[in-house]
């Protein structure tokens, strides 16, 4: 429930029933095209698993495939960057996705996501498969910009998400409960 209510917020599977609304604009009842700018300009998702990137391309070319704007989103990056470099070392972005670790991967989705300056960033599960200390630099990067966005964070393990949270839901049975 989790992932399927994640895909529906970001945009890329409709509710069976129901509508949601951001800023005004009723997402869900939006044409494909439509659709497709709004996640252009709004949203960015980051999936628990790596299938979305494209295994042929270096890392640099994953995060800024389809970005329009590309001096912006290479400003960004290189920001990004000099607050991680204190963590680790960037140079796998050079590499193919193929032959990366599946955390250098998940590495390379914040980036892609953090690139766009979305007003909505849906993660699935934070943590999974990449190390907690750039998990947790990359997620403070995200809050600590002047506009930052919305975000809506999933896992399994609530307590690694309490320093990040503003709002805490449960989601069970398909209802979601604030706690």
């Amino acid at each position: 429930g989790k992932t399927t209510l994640l895909q529906i917020l970001a945009g890329h599977l409709r509710p069976d029933s129901g509508h949601y609304v951001v800023d005004g604009q009723d997402v869900s009842s939006l044409a494909p095209g439509a659709l497709s700018t709004w996640r252009y300009r709004s949203c960015s998702i980051v999936y628990a698993n790596t299938a979305d990137l494209i295994p042929f391309l270096s890392g640099y070319d994953n995060i800024f495939l389809g970005r329009l704007n590309s001096d912006d989103s290479r400003e960004r990056l290189n920001a990004v960057q000099k607050t991680l470099s204190h963590v680790t070392a960037l140079d796998f972005l050079r590499k193919r996705v193929a032959i990366m670790s599946e955390g250098q991967k998940r590495t390379v989705q914040y980036l892609r996501a953090l690139v766009c300056e979305p007003r909505i960033l849906c993660v699935d599960e934070p943590f999974g498969h990449i190390q907690k200390a750039i998990a947790d630099l990359l997620l403070r990067t995200i809050l600590d910009e002047p506009r930052s966005p919305y975000m809506v964070l999933s896992s399994t393990n609530a307590v690694e998400l309490e320093p990040y949270a503003t709002y805490s839901f449960n989601l069970t049975e398909g209802t979601l409960v604030a706690l």
